[in-house]
């Protein structure tokens, strides 16, 4: 009934003359809107006189306002659709003053009805989506879908969305930003530490919103007692809401060379990650978003595929357990690749 009421009109077609975009990423994961980000820096190539907005849930939000080319993020929470209803309501009003021009649902591995919904009410003159296995099937609520083929790298399903309009991408590397404030603020944070600019800082992150995507805790702190034999090397250990029992379980304690960052505002650690020289982490949203502000990154993979789901990079190594079994991954393994992305790192600075 829905499909029918919020139906697109026929015979729409995209204007040469596009003015307003709006991009919405459905479910709330950081490291799913890093790797679709992309799209938006080929919208902005081929519309260079658009504005181009981001409608994102709560994490994602964090993340878009990251991305060069968006000017602004609309926020909006689908969790406990009843509840905010009058705040969606709002939102709704709010998109529909826009007048956008162009709307695009980047579906890559899930279907969202409520995102959708939405595009379909913020009364885009033209919206587009990706066509998947769990699409419905019969009425659409947009004017054109681009069927996606099974497997390939998330990014590129998410490229694929440019089809609907007859382009191809140029670029397919993720690209976030702190502003250059927020670097200085942290390089002088890390400063009073006493860490200078020859020494190179390791962020790691063991945590994982999924259990099983978690390296052991006390492998990563085995690697980091080693990355600390080092003299010049200083770590910075990030954790998530709730992941301060990962630090903990590592046995590396803060000190003069070793820096625990819990619960910082994504943001900030943005900021940190821009002084880093490599980042150790399992495959989650902070290893995408160190990738993205151009940190060479170490991802280890256990049941999900970097084939499918590693950083974009051209610095990104990736590793993956034997039988997507983390724990079956050797510290051994781990600390060699380290060295030698850090011997590589040295002789570029030398």
């Amino acid at each position: 009934m829905l499909a029918r009421l919020l139906a697109p009109s026929p015979g729409v077609s995209v204007s040469s003359r596009v003015e307003r975009i709006l991009v919405t990423k459905q479910h709330n994961q950081m490291g799913d809107f890093i790797v679709a980000s992309p799209l938006i820096a080929n919208l902005a190539r081929l519309f260079p006189r658009a504005a181009i907005d981001v409608l994102a849930s709560p994490i994602q939000a964090e993340v878009a306002g990251l991305v060069p080319e968006v000017r602004r993020v609309w926020l909006v929470e689908t969790n406990g659709i009843t509840k905010h209803a009058a705040r969606l309501a709002g939102v709704v009003r709010a998109l529909r003053r826009e007048r956008y021009d162009l709307a695009i649902a980047v579906v890559t591995f899930s279907y969202s009805t409520t995102t959708a919904v939405l595009l379909a009410l913020s009364g885009a003159r033209f919206r587009i989506a990706g066509r998947i296995s769990q699409s419905p099937r019969g009425r659409s609520f947009f004017h054109r879908e681009v069927v996606l083929p099974e497997g390939g790298h998330e990014t590129d399903r998410a490229l694929a969305h440019l089809a609907a309009i007859g382009a191809e991408p140029s670029t397919r590397t993720p690209r976030l930003a702190a502003t250059r404030e927020e670097i200085e603020t942290a390089r002088v944070q890390l400063a009073a530490r006493g860490w200078g600019p020859s020494d190179a800082v390791v962020a790691i992150h063991p945590g994982a919103g999924k259990r099983l995507n978690r390296w052991p805790a006390p492998l990563f702190g085995e690697v980091a007692r080693r990355l600390l034999a080092r003299d010049d090397t200083r770590l910075i250990l990030l954790a998530g809401p709730g992941e301060e029992p990962l630090l903990e379980a590592m046995g590396v304690p803060p000190g003069p060379r070793v820096a625990w960052m819990s619960g910082y505002p994504i943001r900030q650690v943005a900021a940190f990650l821009h002084n880093a020289a490599l980042f150790l982490g399992n495959d989650t949203g902070k290893l995408h978003l160190a990738a993205a502000v151009g940190v060479p990154t170490l991802g280890l993979f256990g049941p999900t595929d970097p084939a499918v789901w590693a950083p974009v990079s051209a610095a990104g190594r990736s590793l993956r357990a034997a039988g997507g079994d983390l724990a079956r991954l050797s510290a051994d393994l781990v600390d060699k690749e380290l060295e030698t992305m850090l011997v590589r790192l040295y002789s570029e600075r030398h």
